[in-house]
């Protein structure tokens, strides 16, 4: 099973809907909350979008995120700079790409932001005849979702010390067993 790593960001938008974020945006923190009637009596909150990026390749006609204008734009020929990044996924359901699960919008505002996820990939046959990876779908169309490993036991540091370095010396050696024994 293949992850890809991506930024969460949060844009706003000109219209609530049942289920979205909803932004403070006179509060000295983030203060968010889900949106419960698309006809939302709450005139100081704004509402919010959340989009998926990552650094892989954006092809033309492709949704893009453009940090230097902090808006989303549909790649063409011209307009695709170095910096710019993929939309994988989002809750604004008019770009046509895969929609973020109902749970991952209530644990953001739980958390009051989430700045970066994994999500599953698959490789799909397309009719040019190359495989493409795409996120991978629930039977609901919504992608799956991980949160990104924070911490690790003594018994995975080992492991990814003892994998590396049997990659790159194609042994186990006995200094780094040494070094793991004094310092970890």
């Amino acid at each position: 099973m293949e992850k890809l790593k991506c930024k969460v960001r949060m844009l706003p938008t000109e219209k609530a809907y049942k289920g979205g974020i909803l932004k403070d945006p006179d509060s000295a923190g983030e203060y968010l909350r889900i949106c419960n009637n698309s006809k939302y009596p709450y005139f100081q909150l704004k509402p919010q979008h959340l989009y998926f990026t990552s650094d892989r390749e954006i092809k033309e006609g492709e949704w893009m995120y453009s940090p230097k204008d902090n808006t989303v734009y549909c790649a063409s020929n011209m307009g695709i700079l170095a910096g710019d990044f993929k939309i994988e996924a989002t809750t604004n359901s008019s770009m046509n790409i895969p929609p973020i699960p109902t749970s991952f919008i209530k644990k953001y505002v739980e958390s009051q932001g989430i700045k970066e996820v994994m999500i599953e990939m698959t490789n799909t046959h397309v009719p040019d005849g190359w495989n493409h990876e795409v996120p991978k779908l629930r039977k609901d169309g919504t992608i799956i979702v991980h949160k990104i490993k924070d911490s690790w036991t003594r018994e995975e540091v080992i492991e990814l010390i003892k994998r590396n370095t049997e990659r790159l010396t194609n042994q186990w050696l006995s200094n780094d067993i040494e070094w793991i024994e004094q310092n970890l």
